[in-house]
C-alpha cells in the first residue's frame, strides 16, 4: 500500500531540512542559505547548499540536488518508503498500517525489540551476581561504570534458554523472534511434524549493542570470557535491517564528538616518516581530498579499543568482525571524515591496514596510519595508563602513501631489479585506486625516489600494468574527470526557463495554466515540469517536496533544486513569467499557423475548396490571437 500523500506532506511539514542535513554534515549560514562540503563527492571548498525557505539542496560541484526525502534516500541508500518511514519516526508522524506479509516484523518493531533487550542485558550486567566476572574483566580493561553506561554494555545469562523464555514471557511469538537475528533454529524433522526449536545466539557473553548513527540498536556483538571452547566473538545474524559489513561500531559516539569539535586531523610534525609529500600534502589526504580541516576518526579493530579512545575524547569506530570494506569507506565518506588506521602491529594487522588503505583510497577518503607498539592495542595502552602517549601518537601519523610504500619495500632487496619489481608489484593495487591523476603522478614520483628509479620509468610501468588490467577485464584505470559545468540552464530555451521560474514561484502557475497548455511546449523538460506542476496544483500541493519527487530524470530535479536555492527568479517574477507566457504562446501559435498554411496549400492542390475555406477561417482566428499578443507586448 502506498503511503498517503497527506502523510508525506505532514512528515515534510514537521521537519526542517537544515536540521536534518545538519545531522550529516557541518553547515554554515551565508545569507538565506546554508553551505557545507558535499557528501556526494570530494571537495575542498563548500559547494553544497541548503535552502530553508524553499526546502531543497543542491551541489554546484557535482550537480546533485533534490528535497528532504531525496537527501535521506541518497545518504542512507534507502528506497522511498523506507526514507519516509525514517523521517516519520523523527517527525513523530504515525504512518497508516501498510500491507505486508502476515507476521512479518517491521523495522520499528525490530529496533524496539533490540532496544528492550539491550536495556535488559545492561540491567543484568550491573546487578547480577552471575555477571561479577564480566564486571571484573571490564575494570581490568580500564572500562569504568561511565563507559559501561554510555555504551549500554550488558551480560547475557549463561542459561541457554533464558533469553527465549524471557521474551516469550513478554508475549513475543516464536515466529516474530525467528526474524530478529537473535536466534537460530535447531532440531525438528524434515516432514515438519516436529517444529524446529529456537536457540539463542547469546548466552554467557559480555554484550555490546551495535548502534547506528541515529542511535538505533540494530544488533549485538557478544564476547565470551571463557579461555577456550567457543568463538571469542559472535554477532547477531544478518536481517533485512542489519548487515554487518555496512555498520561501524561506535559511530553513534564518534559523530557527537566530531560535531563538538573533537579530534581533528593530526599534524605531521617532525616525527620520523610523517613528513608531508607532494601527493598528499601535510594531512596525508590525497590531493583533491577533504582538506586539512577534515575531522578525523580512528579506525580500530576491537570494540574495547573504540571505548578506550572514546574515553580520551578521540572519535573511533571498528568493524564488526569483518574486514574493512567498501561499504565502511562509503560510510566515512558520507560524513566527510578522514581516517587514521590503528591496527595491530603483527602481520595480520599490517595486511588488514593495507587492505583498508586501498578501500579508503578507492573512495577518496583521506587516510593516515598510526603504527601501534607490537602486541598492544589502544585498549591495552589506556588500561596501562598510557593514554597520553596514545594521543601524542595520534598527532604524528604516517601518511597512507608512506606506510604503503614502506610495507611494500619491507623485506625486499632494493639493490636488485627483482626486489624493485616485487616492491612495485605490491604497490600497484594501491596506486590503481587513486582517482586523482595529479595525486597519482605525485605518488609515482615518490615511489621512484624510494626505488631509486627514474620517474618516467615508474610511470610507464604503471600504465603498462593498467593497460594489461583493462584488457583482462578488470576495473579500468580512473581518468581525470572533467569539471561539472552548469551548462543546462544556459542552453535551456525560453520554455524551460519559464517553467523553472514558475517552479520557484508556485503561486504563478495558475496564470500559466490559464493561458498555456502542455502541448504549447516543445522542450521535453519543460513539458515534464508543466505536468508535475499541474499534478501538484490539482492535488493542492504547494510544497517543494512533492514537486521534486515528481521530477525525472534526476538531472531535471537537480536543476529545479538549484534554482530554488538561488535568487535567479525571485526579482520581478510576475513580469518575467507574464513575458514568458506571451513569448511561449506566440511561438506555439506561429507553429500552429505554419502547420495550417501547409494544410491550406495541400487542400488547394487537391481542389478541396470547402476545406480551404474552413482552414482560412482558422487562420484568421490564429492571426487575431497573434496580433492580440503582439499588442500586449507593445502596451507593456
Amino acid at each position: 500500500m502506498r503511503i498517503p500523500e497527506a502523510q508525506i506532506a505532514q512528515v515534510v511539514d514537521r521537519l526542517n531540512i537544515v536540521d536534518v542535513v545538519g545531522e550529516y554534515l557541518a553547515l554554515r549560514q551565508r545569507g538565506n542559505r546554508y553551505w557545507g562540503l558535499c557528501p556526494f563527492h570530494t571537495e575542498k571548498t563548500p559547494s553544497f547548499t541548503v535552502s530553508a525557505d524553499k526546502p531543497a539542496f543542491y551541489c554546484f560541484g557535482c550537480g546533485k540536488g533534490g528535497g528532504l526525502i531525496q537527501f535521506v534516500m541518497d545518504m542512507e541508500q534507502l528506497p522511498f518508503p523506507e526514507a519516509v518511514r525514517m523521517l516519520a519516526e523523527r517527525a513523530g508522524v504515525q504512518l497508516e498500517a501498510e500491507q505486508r506479509p502476515a507476521g512479518a516484523i517491521t523495522r520499528r518493531e525490530y529496533v524496539e525489540l533490540n532496544s528492550r533487550i539491550a536495556e535488559t542485558f545492561h540491567h543484568v550486567l550491573r546487578t547480577s551476581g552471575e555477571a561479577a566476572a564480566a564486571r571484573a574483566y571490564l575494570e581490568q580493561r580500564g572500562i569504568g561504570p561511565q563507559a559501561v553506561a554510555a555504551f549500554k554494555l550488558g551480560w547475557a545469562p549463561a542459561a541457554h534458554g533464558w533469553l527465549l523464555q524471557f521474551l516469550r514471557g513478554k508475549q513475543f511469538s516464536d515466529r516474530f523472534l525467528a526474524q530478529s537475528g537473535l536466534f537460530t533454529r535447531r532440531g525438528g524433522d524434515t516432514g515438519g511434524a516436529a517444529p524446529a526449536e529456537l536457540r539463542a545466539l547469546f548466552w554467557g557473553r559480555l554484550m555490546f549493542p551495535i548502534v547506528n548513527a541515529h542511535g538505533e540498536v540494530l544488533a549485538f556483538g557478544g564476547r565470551t570470557l571463557a579461555a577456550e571452547g567457543a568463538p571469542k566473538y559472535v554477532n547477531s545474524a544478518e536481517t533485512p535491517f542489519f548487515r554487518k559489513h555496512e555498520q561501524l561500531f561506535g559511530l553513534n559516539h564518534a559523530l557527537p564528538l566530531l560535531r563538538a569539535g573533537g579530534h581533528r586531523r593530526g599534524g605531521t610534525g617532525s616525527a620520523a616518516g610523517s613528513e608531508p609529500t607532494a601527493a598528499t600534502g601535510a594531512s596525508g589526504a590525497p590531493a583533491g581530498g577533504a582538506g586539512p580541516a577534515a575531522p578525523q576518526v580512528a579506525v580500530v579493530e576491537g570494540y574495547t579499543d573504540v571505548m578506550a579512545l572514546t574515553g580520551l575524547a578521540v572519535p573511533a569506530v571498528a568493524t564488526l568482525g569483518t574486514a574493512f570494506g567498501s561499504a565502511h569507506a562509503r560510510l566515512l565518506k558520507r560524513y566527510q571524515l578522514a581516517a587514521v588506521v590503528m591496527f595491530d602491529a603483527d602481520e595480520a594487522g599490517r595486511t588488514a591496514a593495507l587492505r583498508s588503505l586501498r578501500e579508503l583510497a578507492r573512495h577518496e577518503v583521506p587516510a593516515t596510519v598510526v603504527p601501534l607498539p607490537a602486541g598492544r592495542d589502544p585498549a591495552d595502552l589506556v588500561a596501562a595508563g598510557e593514554g597520553g602517549e596514545l594521543q601524542r601518537m595520534l598527532e604524528s601519523p604516517i601518511t597512507a602513501s608512506r606506510y604503503t610504500i614502506q610495507a611494500a619495500c619491507s623485506g625486499k632487496d632494493l639493490r636488485t631489479a627483482e626486489g624493485k619489481e616485487q616492491a612495485f608489484r605490491d604497490l600497484y593495487p594501491y596506486l590503481g585506486e587513486i582517482e586523482s591523476v595529479i595525486a597519482r603522478d605525485a605518488l609515482l614520483q615518490e615511489v621512484a625516489l624510494h626505488l631509486r628509479l627514474d620517474h618516467d620509468t615508474v610511470r610507464a610501468e604503471f600504465h603498462r600494468r593498467a593497460a594489461g588490467a583493462r584488457s583482462g577485464g578488470r576495473r579500468p584505470l580512473p581518468a581525470a574527470s572533467a569539471p561539472v559545468a552548469d551548462a543546462a540552464a544556459e542552453q535551456a530555451g525560453a520554455e524551460l526557463r519559464l517553467m523553472l521560474a514558475v517552479s520557484v514561484n508556485r503561486e504563478l502557475f495558475a496564470a500559466v495554466r490559464s493561458r498555456l497548455e502542455v502541448d504549447d511546449l516543445e522542450d521535453a523538460r519543460a513539458r515534464v515540469l508543466y505536468i508535475a506542476l499541474e499534478d501538484c496544483y490539482r492535488h493542492d500541493q504547494t510544497d517543494t517536496e512533492h514537486l521534486l519527487l515528481r521530477l525525472e530524470p534526476p538531472e531535471l530535479r537537480s536543476l529545479v533544486a538549484q534554482k530554488l536555492g538561488s535568487d535567479e527568479f525571485t526579482v520581478n517574477a510576475d513580469a518575467y513569467v507574464s513575458k514568458g507566457i506571451r513569448h511561449v504562446k506566440s511561438h506555439a501559435l506561429e507553429r500552429k499557423r505554419d502547420r495550417l498554411l501547409e494544410q491550406i496549400r495541400q487542400a488547394e492542390h487537391a481542389g478541396a475548396s470547402q476545406v480551404v475555406n474552413g482552414l482560412l477561417a482558422d487562420k484568421i482566428h490564429l492571426d487575431s490571437e497573434l496580433n492580440k499578443l503582439r499588442g500586449e507586448d507593445v502596451s507593456r
